[in-house]
C-alpha cells in the first residue's frame, strides 16, 4: 500500500486555499488543482510499504507523537517546485516551523527501516496545484489571508487512485498538550 504521514488542515484553512483558486488561475496558462478534500502538510512520504510493516510504523508514529507538544502553525505566502510537467504550486507554512522541522525529523529517522530516504530534506509546505505553467512567480502573487491552527495529531493515509486520488486514514496519533 501506499502511504505517508501528514497533518489534515482545519476547514478555514481549506477554504481559504479554495478562495484563492481564482488567484492560481489568473498566474498560470495551466494547473491541476488539488481538490479541497485532499489538502494536507506531507511529514513524510513512505511510498508502497507491505501491509505487515503497518503496526511498525503506527507504534513508531505514536511513540514520536507522545513526545511532541502541539504546534501552531499558520499559512504563508505562495511557492513553487520545479517538476516533471512543469511546477508544483504550494503555500507556505508559518509559525513553530522550527518544532515541525524537529517532528519531520523525528519521523524519518524512526522510519528509516522502513523507507530509507535518499536524502531527507523536509520543505514545510501545502500542495495546491500539479502540473503548473507559470506566467508570473508565486513570490509575487498576492498572499492569501493569514489562518492560524493548532496541530493536535498525524495522520497515517493511504493513498488510492480511482480516476482520482482518494485518501484513507489508517491511523491517528495524539500530539501532547
Amino acid at each position: 500500500m501506499r502511504i505517508f504521514i501528514a497533518i489534515d488542515l482545519p476547514n478555514a484553512v481549506k477554504r481559504e486555499i479554495e478562495k484563492n483558486h481564482k488567484t492560481i488561475a489568473a498566474n498560470c496558462r495551466k494547473s491541476r488543482i488539488i481538490s479541497t478534500g485532499n489538502l494536507h502538510l506531507t511529514l513524510k512520504f513512505l511510498g508502497e510499504v507491505e501491509e505487515n510493516r503497518l503496526e511498525r510504523v503506527k507504534r513508531i508514529m505514536n511513540e514520536v507523537a507522545a513526545n511532541v507538544q502541539r504546534l501552531e502553525l499558520s499559512t504563508a505566502n505562495w511557492g513553487k517546485f520545479k517538476s516533471r510537467k512543469g511546477h508544483i504550486i504550494w503555500l507556505g507554512v508559518g509559525g513553530a516551523v522550527n518544532e515541525l522541522r524537529q517532528l519531520a525529523q523525528r519521523l524519518n529517522q524512526g522510519l528509516k527501516s522502513i523507507n530509507e530516504p535518499a536524502g531527507f530534506s523536509f520543505q514545510p509546505h501545502i500542495t495546491v496545484a500539479r502540473d503548473a505553467l507559470i506566467d508570473k512567480d508565486p513570490a509575487d502573487w498576492k498572499p492569501p489571508a493569514k489562518i492560524s491552527w493548532v496541530v493536535r495529531q498525524i495522520i497515517l493515509y493511504e493513498s488510492v487512485y480511482h480516476k482520482r486520488t482518494i485518501y484513507y486514514v489508517k491511523h491517528r496519533s495524539e500530539l501532547t498538550n
